[in-house]
């Protein structure tokens, strides 16, 4: 068993860096689903995840089953298409289309131990990859100034994400009854850019400017690595599951590094203003934080049918501070204070997520499976400097996947689909054009009229590998 057990642990270590995504879901607690089960019930697994896939789901059931081995799922092509409207005055739309694979996951288990109550698994996987960019330019006439034009340019991007690695450990307590512990390696990194340019031109001569804005807040930071602990507890029986879990928040995160650049530069020649703040500057004074969250599953099962339930609740996080950093812009070169101030705050809502899922058997080996969950905006709050906050621009987001799971040759084989969408309304606008003019400029205040839909289709593989060398082994 101890060669197995070698030849698994350089397996995953090789499959390690084998996960690359790009989703466009941010302010989101569910967005990716792993596994067979797990990606054709939707996340309707809390009760019995019945596979590798246990350590993050459900750590209590990672025993509670015989179909040792690994599984690993990668070919998931995934379209996704975010439309956003008036966030640069009434009528204006920005859209952001792209095809790309859904996050992937490894896992493995094994019994390397006599005695079969005790089983370990290995994970490894793409928690979060979230990936939003927004560009675009307009150009309107100022109402009152026929001979102004008035030009805005926005370029809003954001990227959240965090890989998983993990050992969870699991003991049955009896053949109905099990309990257990993963405890995950939490790889965090983010980027942000908000830059917003406005100016005011006339039109004879034209070009010439009149008055000018931009402001632009760039940062990035990485936890390297933080952890999370998870709980969880398992009972199984012939006609019901049940099962529990407790999320931990990120905590002792080893290594903390980040980075930032400000500009905030004006020039106003009709009332004489010319102004420049600029800096640029590493920090380690970082401070990100996870909420605690407590899920739930109930399985029931009839002859050839299942129904899964299953819920998770995350707690809000109250207001706190992500980066304070005031510093001298030119190092105090010029003999007198030039200080800039970059204060990022943030806070998020507390969620109910759920999942339904019904698994019919067709055959022997073939099943029928379909889910549907939701995936709730925690209306995460970045609030940057004056600059307007910025709130996640997908609203709550909902997913119907349906496929089939076959089983050959002690494997196990799914494939599937999942399509999502959501919408959401009432963010506030970057600028409201009606509102423009030489008195006004710049003008940040815009309505709260902005609306984002958002619609994914994913194709999905999964291969469960289960090895019967693993319980002759045990035997």
């Amino acid at each position: 068993m101890k060669n197995h057990l070698k030849k698994a642990v350089v397996l995953f270590f090789m499959c390690l860096s084998g996960f690359h995504a790009l989703t466009q879901v941010d302010s989101h607690y569910w967005t990716n689903q792993y596994g067979s089960k797990g990606l054709l019930l939707n996340g309707a697994v809390i009760a019995s995840p019945d596979g590798e896939t246990s350590s993050y789901y459900n750590p209590g059931a990672i025993g509670m089953d015989d179909d040792l081995g690994f599984l690993f799922s990668f070919i998931t092509p995934t379209y996704f298409d975010l439309n956003t409207e008036n966030i640069l005055g009434d009528g204006n739309s920005i859209r952001d289309r792209s095809v790309s694979f859904a996050p992937g996951f490894f896992g493995l288990r094994l019994r390397p131990f006599k005695n079969k109550k005790i089983t370990i698994a290995i994970s490894n996987f793409e928690r979060y990859d979230s990936n939003i960019r927004l560009e675009d330019r307009v150009v309107s006439k100022i109402t009152g100034s026929p001979d102004l034009i008035y030009r805005v340019d926005l370029d809003l991007y954001r990227k959240v994400s965090e890989d998983w690695r993990g050992i969870g450990l699991a003991y049955n307590l009896n053949e109905n009854i099990g309990i257990g512990l993963s405890q995950f390696s939490v790889w965090h990194s983010q980027r942000f850019l908000l830059d917003i340019t406005s100016e005011i031109n006339s039109i004879n001569p034209l070009g010439s400017l009149r008055q000018f804005n931009r402001q632009e807040v760039n940062y990035k930071f990485n936890l390297n690595s933080a952890f999370v602990t998870k709980l969880g507890f398992s009972y199984k029986s012939e006609k019901v599951c049940f099962g529990m879990t407790y999320t931990s928040p990120l905590y002792g995160a080893i290594d903390k590094r980040g980075s930032y650049s400000i500009e905030d530069q004006v020039i106003d020649t009709v009332n004489d203003i010319s102004s420049s703040s600029s800096n640029r500057n590493n920090t380690t004074s970082i401070t990100y934080r996870s909420p605690h969250s407590f899920g739930m599953g109930l399985d029931y099962h009839t002859a050839g049918t299942s129904i899964s339930i299953s819920s998770e609740y995350f707690l809000g996080i109250n207001k706190y501070t992500i980066l304070d950093e005031n510093d001298d812009s030119f190092d105090g070169m010029t003999g007198m204070p030039n200080e800039t101030t970059l204060l990022v705050n943030n806070e998020n809502k507390s969620v109910l997520n759920f999942a339904v899922g019904i698994q019919r058997e067709i055959t022997e080996k073939t099943s029928l499976v379909f889910g549907f969950r939701s995936d709730l905006n925690q209306q995460s709050t970045l609030g940057i400097n004056e600059i307007p906050s910025y709130r996640g621009v997908v609203g709550d987001v909902y997913h119907f996947s349906g496929g089939s799971m076959i089983n050959f040759k002690n494997n196990e084989f799914s494939c599937g689909f999942d399509f999502g969408f959501g919408k959401r309304s009432g963010n506030k606008q970057i600028v409201d054009l009606a509102t423009v003019s030489p008195d006004t400029f710049p003008d940040l205040n815009g309505k709260q009229n902005v609306s984002s839909r958002f619609n994914s289709f994913m194709i999905f593989i999964t291969y469960d590998f289960i090895f019967k060398r693993f319980k002759k082994d045990e035997q």
